[in-house]
């Protein structure tokens, strides 16, 4: 697992609320490519620490600056707000009836 992490981005002050398949979908949107991503939480102060691998050491700086303003609570807010007036979800969960009709045959 080393590996994945030689280069890696903490972030601290991040949102409870996100998941890993959230974080992973918004640093895909960000284009920033990454090896690993974890959580690690302080035994003393409970707190929780996002961990990202990156590949690339060059757009290490680029990336944590763009990477700061990413997984606040105020973050999630403006997501959620988008997600609830967005149509992507409509599209997947159509495909997930269109992929059980077709398992029937």
């Amino acid at each position: 697992h080393k590996r994945y992490y030689q280069h890696e981005i903490k972030c601290r002050n991040i949102d409870k609320r996100f998941t890993i398949r959230n974080i992973k979908d918004i640093l895909r949107q960000h284009r920033i490519s990454f090896t690993a991503i974890n959580f690690s939480t302080s035994s003393t102060t409970h707190e929780r620490t996002l961990r990202i691998g990156i590949k690339d050491t060059s757009k290490l700086e680029t990336y944590e600056v763009q990477i700061k303003t990413l997984f606040t609570s105020e973050h999630y807010q403006q997501i959620k707000y988008k997600v609830h007036h967005h149509a992507g979800r409509h599209c997947r969960e159509n495909n997930y009836y269109r992929r059980r009709a077709s398992n029937k045959s």
